[in-house]
């Protein structure tokens, strides 16, 4: 993408996002409201955008920023709150409960440690968003914008497969993961509706997200082709192979939609822009999904552009490139080592492991203040060091 200069005498400030998924549609919104006139186009049909089958873990970051662009209250009937989140270690036959009463003051009102929530239904408020704002211009089935108005920035927030990357000549470093991905929604029958559960077990870690009386999206992750093994079983089969999976006090009655695998990879750019030009969301990064992290790193991307990347051309603007590729790089590069570790390392039964592990159960399990910091790296990631912490 070729970098356009503002024509002489031009007051307005122009954006240009390449993607019209959730992470270009935030961001869309996001300059929408500070007066920014933007351009949005993607590839594909708005009816694409919205029929993906996915569900995300919204955190109290991720919260803070829907706050901000004034769309919580109307997502607000969509999210799923999860009051308890069990981590639990099935080769040490260990549990660590994390409860409301550990988050730190700033989030504890909000009576939830985290969201659950539809992709169609965030995508399909998003959508809505983007019509009704007057300085959003919204193009879908678009390889190109059919615009000549000359952009200040460009950002690509075209997914990991991004062809604006590859215009822009980034490379990215890329790992793939031995291990699959397997979702699907099923209706559980357990003791607490409202809980979330993050299994580590010896083929990769697993997730049980609430979606609502006893629905959860399950996320399993394990080599490749167990996951397509398990895809291709039988129906009555298939649930009970998945109920040797489960914790003991939990039984999976039945299944909502088709489970379906996706393989898994890791991947960074070696670079986040090339002048005025940006990479944002899975265009500049992508992780494992332990743990929920991957939008909620998207979204924090989105929150250092609007706060760090103004709207003017003064002497500051070489200052806050560097503070933006700093706050960026150290915030990707430690969720990519956390999340790498608890995909490949803390869930395997490792006997110089084992120590460790029970040591970190214990502490978790007895003090509170460190399981305070735990969930406010969870949800901040870096930048929980300029989160004033006051303990409650």
């Amino acid at each position: 993408m070729t970098n356009k200069e503002l024509i002489v005498g031009n007051d307005e400030y122009n954006v240009l996002i390449a993607g019209a998924g959730i992470t270009g549609s935030l961001l869309a919104l996001g300059f929408s409201i500070k007066g920014v006139n933007v351009s949005i186009y993607d590839v594909k049909s708005s009816l694409e955008l919205l029929n993906r089958d996915r569900v995300y873990a919204i955190n109290h970051s991720s919260r803070r920023l829907l706050e901000q662009l004034n769309l919580w209250k109307k997502l607000s009937p969509y999210m799923i709150p999860f009051e308890t989140l069990s981590i639990v270690d099935t080769g040490l036959s260990k549990s660590v409960l994390m409860k409301c009463s550990d988050l730190i003051n700033m989030n504890l009102k909000y009576n939830a440690i985290g969201w659950t929530i539809d992709h169609k239904f965030l995508m399909s408020c998003l959508t809505e968003e983007l019509v009704k704002a007057s300085n959003i211009n919204t193009n879908y089935n678009e390889l190109t914008p059919r615009t000549n108005i000359l952009f200040d920035y460009f950002f690509a927030a075209d997914g990991a497969l991004s062809v604006s990357k590859n215009k822009l000549n980034i490379k990215s470093i890329k790992y793939r993961y031995e291990q699959a991905c397997l979702t699907f929604k099923a209706i559980l029958r357990v003791p607490y509706t409202k809980r979330a559960y993050e299994i580590f077990r010896n083929d990769g870690p697993m997730a049980l997200l609430p979606m609502g009386s006893n629905t959860f999206q399950i996320v399993i992750s394990a080599p490749y082709y167990k996951c397509k093994k398990l895809e291709k079983l039988s129906y009555s089969t298939f649930l009970d192979h998945i109920a040797t999976f489960l914790p003991k006090n939990i039984e999976i009655d039945a299944l909502i939609n088709q489970p379906q695998t996706f393989p898994l990879s890791l991947s960074l750019s070696t670079r986040l822009s090339r002048k005025n030009n940006f990479l944002v969301g899975e265009a500049a990064h992508s992780i494992h999904p332990v743990g929920g992290q991957g939008l909620n790193l998207c979204l924090r991307d989105i929150k250092d552009v609007l706060s760090l990347l103004k709207p003017d051309h003064n002497s500051r603007k070489y200052k806050s490139y560097i503070l933006f590729y700093f706050r960026r790089y150290i915030d990707i590069l430690t969720t990519i080592i956390i999340t790498h570790s608890l995909a490949t390392i803390v869930s395997k039964d490792m006997i110089f492991l084992k120590h460790i592990k029970l040591v970190s159960y214990y502490i978790l399990s007895k003090f509170n203040i460190v399981r305070q910091y735990t969930l406010l790296f969870m949800t901040d990631g870096i930048n929980a060091l300029f989160i004033p912490f006051k303990n409650k």
